[in-house]
């Protein structure tokens, strides 16, 4: 356990304490590093979250570099750039691949690619077998950030006390294993890989954005444009929160940088100006840079170089400015009724209602006779007029994630009323973070894997109620609200797992026929031991 802590104290300290160990360690390298014990207790936590999605992620074989289908795509495009060119074998993408001039291209973003590139290099036969210790890396990430955030968030340098810690345990624990990233793991699909890491991305952005805000530097705006390049072209959808709050961010930036008298007469006076000044510091929490001017032009450097090379990838694979050209994807070649409904477009205003209702409603599962007797719905609510192509198995944010959710609600509360500049600076990722998941409410699929767009929002915010939730006073209706965390946490957890297993083992497509032999033996087992007969199997087939 100590060798463990030892490892995981530089990540797991927050950024001051970090310093000051530094310091320690070089003025007495004999003595202990201060602070580490009180984070032992989320070490059970983490290994826990891990053991589990490496359970789902491999199958429950514990083999974390097999193949699955459609898992090569990656591998393929980083070959493909190291020998200059986008388009990949159509082995690679199958029938996800969109078609231009006889070559095979896929719409999802380069940055996993990116990160392929040294193992493409290196491992030429290992093509195909990544994706799965790839999930298992974002996941890492996902929590350890999580745990982060709670600790970036957190008033004064007290030792955490019982209630925080528990707190904190439920809320990694719901990050981990209570919400839509254990349904990640059910297959590593390349639309999997993509929605997830697109997702892990905007979250490390969110939290050196907040780093940033509270100490201003180069350095820490350009790792933030970075990680927001890196969630942009993971999914563009999921990554669009976090480009967003770039741009917003060096707009204000820009605002601050302007002279203060730059007409005669000034257009306003100079006191007008420091009040407005004064007001957006104190409304973001921003501490003012020294250079406002120089972090304002990297920022919107980073911003447009983003859009510039989105675009021109774009026109390099399909000779169009448009990121998912449906015109040119395979499925809609074979079946033309599919292009009609949608009108070449993925983006539908009209769908807006039936997103709403479906990713945030109550009507989000279904009971069954057999193991694990708990599905996600198959028939989510569509409104007429709506441009729905295609509807898969899925739930809700407050359903599969109520933990989360309640977290999340009681997060955006607190960074409304905000009476710390540690909750105003939250202000900005929320925000944006949350506008980013809605535009997957117009698109023209409800699928699981969507809800996965929220995310990081969910993280952000409710970082921010966990931090509230530990510090209520256990008396009252908040005594109610904060022992309601431990059953809504177990719930999300039996959901999500059932969720994957479900999806994992039956009703996806490619499911090897041993596995369903396996779950047919599981179901058989728990019926005898409850006395009944074998309930009829589910039909297969979701994409």
């Amino acid at each position: 356990m100590t060798a463990a802590a030892d490892i995981l104290s530089p990540i797991l300290a927050s950024p001051g304490a970090r310093g000051a160990t530094h310091r320690a360690m070089k003025e007495s390298p004999a003595l202990p590093r201060p602070g580490l014990r009180e984070h032992l207790f989320i070490l059970p936590v983490l290994i826990i979250v891990l053991t589990t999605f490496a359970w789902f992620v491999t199958w429950g074989g514990w083999h974390l570099f097999d193949a699955e289908p459609l898992t090569g795509y990656y591998d393929a495009e980083a070959r493909g750039i190291l020998h200059g060119r986008l388009d990949v074998p159509p082995g690679a993408i199958s029938f996800e691949a969109f078609l231009r001039d006889g070559k095979s291209y896929g719409y999802y973003g380069v940055a996993p690619a990116l990160l392929r590139l040294p193992l493409a290099a290196m491992f030429p036969r290992m093509d195909g077998r990544w994706s799965r210790s790839f999930l298992l890396a974002a996941c890492t990430l996902n929590v350890l950030y999580a745990y982060r955030f709670l600790l970036l968030l957190r008033e004064g340098d007290a030792p955490l006390s019982r209630a925080q810690k528990q707190t904190f345990s439920l809320f990694v624990l719901s990050a981990g294993i209570g919400s839509t990233n254990l349904f990640m793991a059910s297959r590593s699909y390349v639309y999997h890989e993509a929605i997830m890491w697109g997702a892990t991305f905007s979250l490390l952005f969110a939290y050196y954005l907040v780093r940033y805000l509270s100490r201003p530097t180069l350095r820490l705006l350009g790792l933030a444009g970075a990680l927001a390049f890196m969630a942009f072209f993971s999914r563009a959808t999921g990554g669009a929160g976090a480009l967003l709050a770039l741009l917003l961010l060096g707009a204000i930036l820009l605002y601050l940088a302007i002279p203060r008298r730059s007409a005669n007469p000034p257009v306003i006076s100079a006191a007008e100006r420091q009040h407005s000044v004064s007001f957006l510091s104190r409304a973001f929490g921003l501490s003012l840079p020294t250079h406002p001017l120089r972090h304002a032009l990297l920022a919107g450097l980073m911003v447009i170089s983003t859009i510039a090379f989105y675009f021109a990838i774009n026109y390099a694979k399909f000779r169009t400015f448009d990121g998912v050209p449906v015109r040119l994807y395979v499925q809609y070649l074979k079946n033309p009724e599919r292009m009609a409904i949608t009108g070449g477009r993925q983006i539908h205003p009209e769908n807006l209602r039936t997103g709403l209702a479906s990713y945030f409603g109550l009507r989000a599962v279904e009971i069954g006779p057999e193991f694990p007797w708990v599905y996600m719905t198959v028939s989510p609510p569509v409104f007429a007029g709506a441009a729905i192509d295609v509807v898969e198995p899925t739930s809700s944010v407050p359903v599969s994630m109520p933990a989360l959710f309640l977290l999340a609600c009681a997060g955006v509360f607190a960074t409304i009323r905000a009476h710390s500049p540690e909750l105003r600076r939250l202000r900005l990722p929320v925000i944006c973070l949350l506008v980013g998941g809605c535009v997957v409410l117009a698109t023209v699929g409800i699928t699981e894997r969507y809800l996965h767009d929220f995310y990081p929002f969910l993280l952000v915010a409710g970082a921010a109620g966990a931090v509230q939730f530990a510090a209520m006073r256990r008396t009252g209706p908040r005594a109610i609200l904060a022992k309601a965390l431990v059953p809504l946490t177990l719930v999300g957890i039996c959901l999500n797992a059932a969720f994957a297993y479900d999806y994992q083992r039956e009703i996806v497509w490619g499911v090897p026929a041993d596995t369903r032999a396996q779950l047919t033996s599981v179901r058989a087992g728990i019926d005898h031991a409850l006395g009944r007969e074998p309930a009829l199997p589910r039909e297969a087939g979701a994409k």
